[in-house]
């Protein structure tokens, strides 16, 4: 997602387009759709009050602008590293597709990659906008940095996985016969973490190398939507923040 590059009917939006959207419609007696800019603006408050600073706001909608899915770019009070930049990746449907959903993550600095931790979390649903939009989104901001603290633990656990060229073949083949990436990539994983011009991310010869590899790799899939959905799927293979 550093860039958007989105499957037909879908496209990058602003938060000024946003606000021209229609209001939803409501599908039935338990369905509560909350308008994706009032969604977008609860968060951005929340992580104001926490004092934390969104870096960039990249956002993009599907299917007629019934779907929304964007990357906050935060920096915590204190930081989270030097070589990293905290994540917060939210979605939100109005047509049932999905629940208002969000995941904790980080992005690889040397070349924006997404590493998103394997674990969505829903925001907790109450019987009024209202407290959807302050204390769920405030549970789900809670959740986001207990998960925040989880994902760098892991990351380290992966730098510190060292893999002889044997063993990473066998770490790709894994990623590829459980069905974590599509076949189609896996030329890509291979190129970007075995040849000689590889990326500086994928120069370690450990676990996270070929993790940066993977999600390097998923900038080829069409679409934005597709990118987050697989990014999920990395960070669970590799059980980042799974408990």
């Amino acid at each position: 997602m550093n860039g958007l590059m989105l499957e037909r009917g879908s496209h990058p939006v602003t938060m000024d387009a946003l606000r021209t959207l229609p209001s939803p419609q409501i599908l039935g007696n338990r369905h509560m759709p909350v308008r994706h800019d009032d969604f977008v603006d609860a968060i951005v408050m929340e992580v104001g009050n926490r004092n934390w600073k969104i870096e960039s706001l990249t956002m993009g909608i599907a299917n007629g602008g019934k779907e929304l899915f964007g990357v906050m770019d935060l920096r915590g009070p204190e930081g989270f590293g030097a070589d990293m930049r905290s994540l917060y990746g939210f979605r939100n449907s109005i047509n049932q597709k999905f629940s208002r959903q969000a995941v904790a993550g980080a992005r690889v600095m040397v070349c924006s990659n997404l590493c998103f931790s394997g674990e969505m979390f829903v925001m907790r649903r109450k019987n009024t906008i209202h407290a959807i939009l302050s204390e769920g989104i405030a549970e789900g901001m809670d959740k986001f940095m207990g998960q925040t603290a989880l994902l760098q633990r892991d990351v380290e656990r992966l730098k510190n996985f060292e893999l002889s060229d044997g063993r990473a073949k066998e770490a790709i083949f894994d990623i590829f016969n459980d069905g974590v990436l599509p076949h189609r990539l896996l030329p890509e994983v291979g190129q970007l973490y075995f040849s000689d011009d590889r990326p500086e991310d994928c120069h370690p010869r450990t676990m996270w190398g070929v993790n940066n590899a993977c999600t390097r790799s998923i900038k080829k899939l069409p679409s934005d939507n597709s990118q987050f959905a697989h990014a999920v799927d990395i960070g669970k293979h590799f059980q980042l923040a799974m408990n």
